[in-house]
């Protein structure tokens, strides 16, 4: 399979299969490293990036979901305001 072929069929998954997906990928990818020089340099390097204020905060799993959770009330509450009509 290649890796257009990987996007398409990752595109069509839900969002949770998608999240499900990444964190897989990342411990597949976390078990592979080695303490190298090369991953202290990484790891030195996000460092100063997160002092100099560039990074990108990750939504965890329990916020998704209470996103869900409020998206899923707000079609309920509008589901009993149509049905009361």
């Amino acid at each position: 399979m290649s890796a257009t072929e990987i996007r398409e069929e990752v595109s069509r998954l839900t969002r949770a299969e998608q999240e499900a997906l990444r964190d897989w990928l990342e411990h597949l990818l976390e078990d592979r490293l080695e303490l190298k020089e090369e991953l202290k340099a990484e790891i030195e390097s996000g460092k100063k990036d997160i002092a100099e204020g560039r990074y990108r905060v990750r939504k965890t799993k329990v916020s998704t979901q209470l996103e869900v959770g409020r998206d899923v009330m707000r079609r309920y509450r509008h589901t009993l305001r149509e049905l009361a009509k």
